[in-house]
């Protein structure tokens, strides 16, 4: 398990199905009814059509790097012994315009190229908290 303060953490008026589904290690997102506009964070209302009727929709398996940094300075002592660790930006080819903010691990800095599959897996943070995350490889065929 990962260090994390659950200061740091608390659900949200529009994301407690987000967590839930992240809990059952299930990535989801919430998806427009009217117009098929999918978003991350969720929200209430379609920033496309102004709806507010959605549902929510499997991640796909498929990812990739969009970007990603290198965190060698802890924001707060709970992290400091995971240092250097990589904050990466996750998209979804098949969901346009999610983008998702995330950890990446087993990774080496400096040979991630963008663009590179991404696997997910799950960061267990406490009983009530899974983190989706993701390792460099496409997910397993077969």
């Amino acid at each position: 398990m990962m260090p994390f303060a659950s200061e740091f953490w608390s659900r949200g008026p529009n994301d407690g199905l987000f967590w839930d589904y992240c809990l059952a290690r299930e990535l989801r997102f919430q998806t427009c009814r009217s117009c098929g506009v999918a978003r991350q964070p969720p929200h209430p209302i379609c920033p496309v059509c102004a709806s507010a009727d959605h549902h929510w929709v499997p991640a796909p398996a498929t990812s990739r790097l969009y970007s990603f940094t290198v965190v060698r300075t802890a924001a707060h002592p709970a992290f400091k012994d995971d240092l250097p660790y990589i904050v990466a930006i996750v998209e979804f080819p098949e969901l346009p315009g999610i983008k998702m903010v995330t950890r990446l691990f087993d990774a080496d800095a400096g040979s991630l190229r963008i663009g590179v599959p991404l696997t997910l897996v799950w960061e267990p943070v406490s009983a009530d908290l899974v983190l989706p995350c993701f390792r460099p490889g496409g997910p397993a065929t077969g």
